[in-house]
């Protein structure tokens, strides 16, 4: 490295070394002079962390739209596996974490730490875990070990935290890398409470599913009977219709034979109907349909 290049290093540590200091003074004046100077530092992290998640960490809500203003990146994770959001979950602000997830914070960033859910989890801060899940956080996240928020819930004996994630759907089936589940954790840590808790909720969602499978059978049954009747219903328009056109079918023939009938009588001499036809043809029609007659032909 050049001596140029190795004081500008030393000019921009001694820079973010004032930052960080003045972020903690929440000194919004000495902030914005530094920033000012052009040092490329706001993005940068030492052992303590980025300016903005010492920020967040603090619960200062201004001085993180200060800094989030001039460029710095929301979802920068620092050195110490921390985010701006995690950071202000525990800090305990909840305008700071509201800030931070409007500011466009990934709610299910994963660091070697842990999402920010698992952060509310471990603190049983069952307000932010409800604000986190209804801006998109994955309930069952899991992190390469295996760890998810309910996990951690249990592990560290967050009972109502832990209720909350069962009550927005958090599965109880999930295991850690030394295949532990959250029944299996409460009973090596000995929390009776916590134990319980999951049991019953265990129950509870066996009988839930057991319900919800019998109303798809019922559903499925009616859908049946319903599928049933409608055949029925076809079948018998069907037998209707056939039998419809039967009729049209004997009242043709029944028309032609009358027909028929009223010609040949119409050739008998001094016939006292024959110059009625048509009521002659009437009345053979009306006697035939009742079976009142038959005619022979000669």
């Amino acid at each position: 490295m050049s001596k140029s290049a190795t004081t500008k290093a030393s000019v921009n540590n001694s820079r973010l070394s004032e930052l960080i200091e003045a972020v903690k003074n929440n000194d919004e004046a000495s902030i914005s002079a530094i920033i000012g100077l052009g040092a490329q530092i706001i993005n940068v992290s030492n052992e303590f962390g980025t300016p903005l998640t010492i920020a967040a960490e603090n619960g200062y809500s201004k001085i993180m739209q200060l800094l989030v203003d001039a460029d710095a990146d929301i979802n920068l994770t620092s050195k110490s596996g921390n985010t701006p959001l995690r950071a202000a979950i525990f800090s305990g602000d909840g305008d700071c974490i509201s800030l931070a997830i409007s500011l466009g914070a990934d709610v299910n960033a994963c660091t070697p730490r842990g999402t920010a859910l698992i952060a509310a989890a471990s603190l049983g801060d069952c307000e932010t875990i409800s604000l986190l899940v209804s801006k998109g956080a994955v309930i069952d996240f899991e992190t390469r070990d295996g760890w998810t928020a309910l996990l951690v819930a249990v592990r560290e004996d967050r009972r109502e935290a832990a209720q909350k994630l069962l009550q927005l759907g958090a599965s109880l089936d999930r295991k850690n890398c030394d295949n532990l589940d959250a029944l299996s954790i409460a009973e090596e840590r000995v929390l009776p409470e916590m134990y319980a808790l999951l049991l019953q909720s265990q129950i509870q969602t066996a009988a839930d599913d057991a319900l919800a499978a019998s109303e798809r059978r019922q559903d499925a049954a009616a859908l049946e009977v319903e599928a049933a009747a409608e055949v029925a219903r076809a079948a018998a328009e069907e037998e209707a219709e056939n039998e419809r056109k039967e009729s049209e079918v004997k009242m043709k023939e029944i028309s032609a034979q009358t027909d028929d009938l009223i010609e040949r009588l119409g050739l008998q001499r001094r016939n006292p109907v024959s110059k009625k036809p048509d009521a002659l043809k009437a009345w053979l029609e009306s006697s035939a349909g009742r079976g009142g007659w038959s005619l022979t032909q000669k």
